[in-house]
């Protein structure tokens, strides 16, 4: 299966569906990238694993000039698709092996995404993914609604035929992978839906906004469907019927109704969130 392609021009980044993470220790070859399947609690802190990439995801295209944001842009896709789970933890030297480059422009990546608050740094050397924690996911959840309510608003003016198009047929393959209980293609597909319409606001800047909230907020939601704590109740056509609501307002060019859509959207996710992070222990600082 074929996988994202990363492009300098992040604005038009195209992704397709990524298959679920398959667990393996071996070194990945040209084609496959592989890593454990995360099914480790958040905040787990039993020992450095090794480096773990999903299966389907091959090593990045690395090219010499621009070989630093290459690496960069590789982690920040599989970290706001959720494909390392909250307290996941990865090393330097690792993640290099498991793509085929040198130690440095992994460094160099850690850094940019520790200073993004997409990882962060431990006692011990290692870095990880942050675990839950209640008053960063209240914060968060607060300004994603304000920020994507904006993008939203600002869509409805500027979407394209294309993108009503695009967003239909993304939001189809939303409602099938939650059909066939396939929580990875499912938040791989919503985050899809979602950052089509965000690009269709034509802005970088606040694209860019985005991006860095997703970037934070993606291992939670995903680890929610892969643990099984995301209710049947709340999936498939029930579960994503804001989608319909959102598709209904852009098609109408009504940037209120498009604002409200998309809020109520988020909502579902982040208020079943934030439940869960009430009942999880509180982390212990490393």
């Amino acid at each position: 299966m074929r996988v994202r392609q990363h492009v300098t021009d992040r604005t038009h980044r195209k992704t397709v569906p990524v298959a679920a993470p398959q667990v393996s220790g071996h070194r990945l070859d040209d084609r496959t990238a592989r890593r454990r399947d995360g099914s480790a609690k958040p905040g787990d802190g039993r020992g450095l694993r090794d480096v773990q990439l999903p299966t389907a995801r091959p090593r990045p295209r690395l090219v010499r000039r621009t070989l630093q944001d290459n690496v960069y842009e590789y982690l920040q896709d599989a970290l706001m698709a959720g494909e390392f789970a909250p307290g996941e933890r990865l090393t330097v030297r690792g993640i290099a092996t498991a793509i085929g480059t040198s130690v440095m422009p992994v460094r160099e990546a850690f850094r940019r995404l520790t200073s993004e608050g997409g990882l962060e740094p431990l006692s011990t050397g290692a870095t990880r993914v942050p675990v839950f924690d209640l008053s960063k996911l209240q914060d968060l959840t607060e300004i994603r609604l304000k920020v994507e309510g904006l993008a939203a608003w600002r869509a409805a003016h500027r979407i394209t035929p294309e993108e009503l198009a695009t967003l239909e047929h993304l939001n189809a393959e939303v409602l099938k992978a939650a059909a066939e209980d396939n929580p990875t293609a499912e938040a791989r597909a919503n985050e899809r839906f979602h950052f089509c319409v965000y690009r269709a606001a034509q802005s970088t800047e606040l694209l860019r906004i985005i991006e860095h909230l997703w970037l934070q907020i993606g291992p939670y939601l995903a680890w929610l469907l892969k643990q099984g704590r995301w209710p049947k109740s709340v999936r498939g056509a029930r579960g994503f019927r804001h989608h319909k609501d959102i598709l209904l307002a852009l098609r109408r060019r009504d940037p209120d109704q498009a604002e409200a859509a998309i809020r109520a959207d988020l909502m579902t996710g982040a208020e079943l969130l934030l439940d869960q992070a009430r009942q999880l222990p509180r982390a212990t600082p490393e």
